[in-house]
């Protein structure tokens, strides 16, 4: 028997194929992958609550940069996508928004709107589409 993984929709077996296993441990061998298939579905339950699971639209998120406990985190990205760009002339979007000490927690979804928003600004242009956001590629403008 087989059941959908909300996470990545594959199919997971319900039971482990213990055959190799000695006879004490093959129950144990189940158990663990019981518990682990419900961490699982707690998981996506509890992430299935965050942002209404939609995804990253800038002209939706582009007001939060404005925010007041949003600036030292717009400042901070600014600063690190600047030290980036004078080492090595690109940086990619996964670098960028490491989190510079003093900035505090942040929604990732603000931490792409402080990207975006430097575009927005002429400071930095995306030069290379990544299989994923964290993988695009962006220069300096002001080359």
């Amino acid at each position: 028997m087989q059941q959908r993984c909300p996470l990545c929709k594959g199919f997971y077996p319900l039971e482990i194929d213990d055959t190799r296993l000695p006879e004490s441990k093959r129950t144990q061998a189940n158990l663990w992958k019981a518990k682990f298939f419900e961490m699982r579905m707690e998981v996506a339950r509890s992430n299935k609550g965050m942002r209404g699971g939609r995804m990253y639209n800038y002209e939706k998120e582009r007001n939060s940069v404005f925010e007041e406990d949003n600036q030292m985190l717009f400042i901070g990205i600014r600063e690190n996508v600047k030290r980036m760009l004078s080492i090595s002339g690109a940086f990619t979007l996964e670098n960028a928004v490491i989190l510079p000490s003093g900035c505090g927690a942040a929604d990732s979804f603000t931490m792409l709107a402080c990207v975006d928003r430097l575009v927005e600004l002429g400071e930095i242009i995306k030069i290379h589409n990544g299989l994923s956001s964290q993988g695009n590629v962006y220069i300096s403008v002001k080359q």
